[in-house]
């Protein structure tokens, strides 16, 4: 006949530890998504958190010529 109330624990087990590392595996692309913190004022494009100000300084000089970097970013002003 079938297994007992062990053995059904012991196989919804395996299969819940193999689907939580097929998602661990899987894509990173919500950790990803979260990680795009910084966001230009003027487009609002989004920028991952540890973007350099140089690329950030080089999105302001290239897509908005006319205005300040920091219009763009005013999160980096000096204080």
């Amino acid at each position: 006949m079938g297994g007992g109330n062990g053995q059904k624990a012991a196989k919804a087990r395996e299969r819940n530890q193999a689907r939580a590392a097929a998602e661990a595996k899987g894509s990173q692309n919500k950790t990803n998504a979260a990680a795009m913190s910084v966001i230009c004022k003027t487009c609002f494009q989004s920028f991952l958190c540890n973007a350099s100000p140089v690329v950030l300084k080089q999105h302001a000089e290239n897509k908005h010529p006319k205005h300040n970097f920091y219009d763009c970013f005013p999160h980096l002003k000096p204080a």
